[in-house]
Formats: structure tokens, C-alpha cells, sequence
């Protein structure tokens, strides 16, 4: 009988440090509407703080991942402008080519592929020219009008709390089960900790 309580005590200890875990890691998303309890209220710590969460992801994401100088420095990057400068020229060229057949037959006739490549050259050259200030005046617009913290910010205020739950079990997952396993690490130590104790006073 001895043996059984002996042997009990770490397999207890280390079952309630799992449980202490996770049941810490629940009340972090639930219950996901406050519920009023006589003197208090509870509600899960991240749908209370829903609001303070989106605004600091968005400052964060903002400073620390998205910024407007790495948008600016996309859209002046040389692969990038010369991408944008061969799908501009080919789009030009096929509207070209398809407005002639519209207008006339004959007209279309005339634009033979050596002229339209011609156009296409044409137009690679004025888009070289230009194409740097267009994506210049776009990233200063950005600038202007696009705030990227409260783009951020007002997304994941309008995430529902099981939509926020399901997110953030995505990012942390693996550590959530770390807490957990942990917790019942922890557990199992004091427990043969406390049956160390025992036989020591024995």
C-alpha cells in the first residue's frame, strides 16, 4: 500500500503540472465573451485585449517587417522595374494590335510583326525614361495614404475570437505543447523532489 502512495505522489505532481499548464493556456483564449461572476468578471486574456493586440502587431509589423522604405525599395528595384517594364510593353503592343483589327482589317494588316516590334522598342525606351518617376510618385502616394500599422491593426480587430484563437494556435503551437510538457516536467521533479524528502524524514 505504501508503494502505491510512494509512487503516487511524482505520477500526481506531474499530471497536475501538465493540467496547471494547460489549463493556463485556455484562459488565455477562453471563455471568449466576459462572463460576470457576482464581485468580478472573467474573459480570456487575449479576446479582452483583442484591440490593444492588433494595435501593437500593426506598430510592430510596421517597424519591425513592413515598412514604407522597403515598399519604396520593391517597387525601385531594378528586376523589378525591368519586369514591370517588359509586362507594360507586351500589354501596350497586344492592345495596339487588337485596337488596329478593331478599327480595320487594313489597318491591321499593316501592322506586320516588324513594326510592332518596332512599337515594343519604342515603347521599352519611353518606359525606361519614365517608368522611375511613375513608380516613384506610386511609393510617395503610398506613403501619403496607405497606413500600414492601421491596415494591420484594423484586420485583426475585425477577426472574430475563434479566428484569432485559430491564428494564434498556428504561430505558437509548438510552443504552447513545450508549456505544457513542461509544466508536467516540472511536476514530476517535485514530486520525486517531495518523495526524496519523505524517505530523507523516514
Amino acid at each position: 500500500m505504501k508503494n502505491i502512495y510512494y509512487l503516487s505522489i511524482p505520477i500526481i505532481s506531474m499530471f497536475t503540472g501538465y493540467f496547471t499548464n494547460y489549463l493556463a493556456i485556455k484562459l488565455l483564449f477562453h471563455p471568449r465573451k466576459k462572463i460576470d461572476l457576482f464581485l468580478f468578471s472573467i474573459q480570456g486574456v487575449f479576446p479582452k485585449r483583442q484591440n490593444e493586440i492588433a494595435l501593437r502587431l500593426g506598430e510592430v509589423i510596421e517597424k519591425e517587417l513592413i515598412s514604407h522604405h522597403d515598399l519604396r525599395k520593391t517597387l525601385t528595384d531594378s528586376d523589378f522595374t525591368l519586369g514591370l517594364k517588359e509586362r507594360m510593353s507586351d500589354t501596350i503592343v497586344e492592345l495596339i494590335r487588337k485596337g488596329a483589327g478593331d478599327i480595320s482589317p487594313m489597318v491591321a494588316m499593316m501592322l506586320s510583326e516588324e513594326v510592332l516590334f518596332k512599337i515594343r522598342e519604342k515603347v521599352e525606351k519611353e518606359m525606361t525614361h519614365i517608368l522611375p518617376s511613375i513608380l516613384k510618385n506610386v511609393a510617395d502616394e503610398m506613403e501619403r495614404k496607405i497606413s500600414i500599422k492601421h491596415m494591420i491593426s484594423e484586420k485583426v480587430k475585425d477577426f472574430s475570437a475563434e479566428k484569432l484563437e485559430d491564428l494564434l494556435l498556428q504561430i505558437l503551437k509548438k510552443e504552447f505543447r513545450f508549456i505544457e510538457f513542461s509544466g508536467a516536467f516540472i511536476g514530476l521533479l517535485i514530486g520525486l523532489l517531495n518523495l526524496l524528502i519523505i524517505f530523507l524524514n523516514n
